[in-house]
């Protein structure tokens, strides 16, 4: 569960350490020094690549 007094819980740009900002801007890595960008984008997938595709299921099983 997140802490709201430790600030906002982030992953480093830069050695992928995961952090707390402390509520400081900038934020700066404790493990390599860092400075992190205030904003960075979320990697997103689409609902396409999460089910699998028709015959891709179970490709150790021959079609019935």
């Amino acid at each position: 569960m997140s802490q709201p007094d430790l600030g906002t819980k982030r992953v480093c740009v830069s050695c992928g350490a995961r952090f707390y900002d402390l509520n400081r801007a900038p934020a700066i890595c404790p493990k390599c020094g860092t400075e992190q960008p205030a904003l960075v984008p979320r990697l997103r997938r689409n609902s396409d690549s999460l089910s699998p595709r028709s015959g891709e299921c179970c490709p150790h099983q021959e079609n019935r």
